[in-house]
């Protein structure tokens, strides 16, 4: 009977702790596309004040204002307007970003 509680409470703390790193996952995923989005807007905005332009595209970022970022994790949609409208931007977590979580 000890026994059988000795296993049953194992079993629960490593339940626990499994649940505890899956939330930690996804938080910390939340963080980085957070984080990731910061640095995009930072980049685009930079662009336009020293250059008098938006960006043409991710790359752009990239090459010259040093943007770097998971590919295997995030796609960033990159849609530009014009040269004076500020782009669209979307950025999409990618389902192999998220394998353990969840």
């Amino acid at each position: 009977m000890l026994s059988l509680l000795c296993i049953l409470l194992i079993v629960s703390l490593l339940f626990g702790l499994w649940r505890y790193t899956d939330a930690l996952t996804v938080r910390t995923l939340d963080e980085r596309r957070q984080n990731l989005e910061d640095a995009v807007e930072k980049g685009i905005t930079g662009c336009y004040a020293l250059e008098g332009r938006y960006p043409p595209d991710i790359a752009y970022l990239e090459d010259r204002y040093g943007l770097i970022y998971d590919r295997e994790s995030f796609y960033i949609d990159y849609r530009p307007i014009g040269a004076n409208i500020r782009p669209d931007v979307y950025i999409l977590t990618l389902p192999s970003a998220s394998k353990g979580a969840g």
